[in-house]
């Protein structure tokens, strides 16, 4: 069961982040349905496979943005 819930996030942060160049955590977490700690601890975690860019703001830490890395769109795609 968690297997498929994570799996369901990700695929729902990859595809607002196709959509959405630029989206930050706190649009993720609102229009993903999820809390904003869950929204940038899955990024932080697609960060670190190298499928999403974290553009952190020095001034608010609230806005910090996600955009998909460029080529990496068939990992998108194969869901």
């Amino acid at each position: 069961m968690r297997k498929s819930h994570e799996v369901l996030t990700v695929t729902h942060i990859l595809s607002m982040a196709y959509n959405a160049p630029y989206i930050s955590i706190m649009e993720l977490a609102e229009f993903g349905s999820m809390h904003m700690t869950t929204a940038f601890n899955f990024s932080k975690r697609l960060k670190q496979k190298g499928y999403l860019r974290i553009i952190e703001k020095k001034v608010k830490r609230k806005n910090t943005c996600i955009e998909l890395q460029k080529g990496e769109k068939s990992y998108y795609l194969k869901f």
